[in-house]
């Protein structure tokens, strides 16, 4: 979206950096940088810590995202319950089940706990961390009994270069017989939502909020559609019906 948006507007430079939402979140606080894409919206500790500072964060929805579970294509089984990943999960739970998570971003899995344990991340919590996402694939094909925790914004692209590699080796689980999809969230059917949104300090008149306009716009939804995600605005169409005889 970044390279869309520069090519689109030669005189504008974006520099996309990869980062938990926590460090993110750190980098806006210290203008270290001026935009950040967060899975969530801010809590009221973290708006507090901005309006210390004289700032108030702006928040643009951007898209509908989920939490996804990846598991090897040797795994047995195409859906599983949000009971069994609770029993995978608990600390004195008898499942011998690897679960792996990607360590770079507490969103993911603060959202998983809060479904399931009405929480967030318990301390005594099971699961094995991964750096990252390919670390995390690797240790999947490795161990074809263990379930990946992961933002399924990282695996709905099909086009992506990674996924298209991967896709003969790793497979996603229906959780509660519903697939994660642009459909499923549109019809609120898939348990694990999360939402996607912009936020920004800066004022009106500046470079991140023409970037925020931008993803917000018709061509940045189209865009995030066609990563496999449901755009948080999406356009409305007229069809005419002309029922006279030719």
């Amino acid at each position: 979206m970044a390279y869309t948006f520069m090519a689109q507007y030669p005189a504008a430079h974006v520099t996309v950096v990869a980062s938990s939402a926590e460090n993110a979140l750190q980098a806006l606080k210290t203008n270290a940088c001026e935009l950040i894409f967060i899975n969530r919206k801010l809590s009221p500790h973290e708006m507090h810590s901005f309006a210390k500072q004289q700032e108030i964060p702006k928040l643009s929805s951007i898209a509908h995202n989920a939490v996804a579970c990846v598991v090897s294509k040797q795994y047995p089984d195409t859906s599983i319950s949000l009971q069994k990943l609770q029993s995978i999960l608990q600390p004195l739970g008898i499942s011998k089940q690897t679960l792996i998570r990607v360590n770079t971003d507490q969103t993911v899995l603060n959202s998983l706990c809060t479904t399931l344990f009405k929480t967030q991340i318990p301390k005594s919590l099971k699961g094995v961390s991964k750096t990252d996402f390919k670390t995390l694939y690797e240790a999947l094909i490795t161990d074809p009994n263990a379930i990946g925790i992961i933002d399924f914004a990282q695996c709905a692209d099909r086009d992506d270069t990674l996924m298209r590699a991967l896709k003969t080796q790793l497979k996603i689980l229906a959780l509660e017989g519903v697939y994660p999809s642009a459909t499923s969230l549109k019809t609120n059917t898939y348990p694990l939502p999360l939402q996607v949104y912009t936020v920004r300090t800066t004022g009106d008149f500046t470079l991140a909020k023409g970037f925020e306009a931008f993803t917000a716009g018709p061509k940045g939804q189209w865009m995030v559609l066609k990563r496999g995600l449901l755009p948080a605005r999406q356009q409305e169409r007229n069809i005419q019906v002309h029922l006279e005889p030719l």
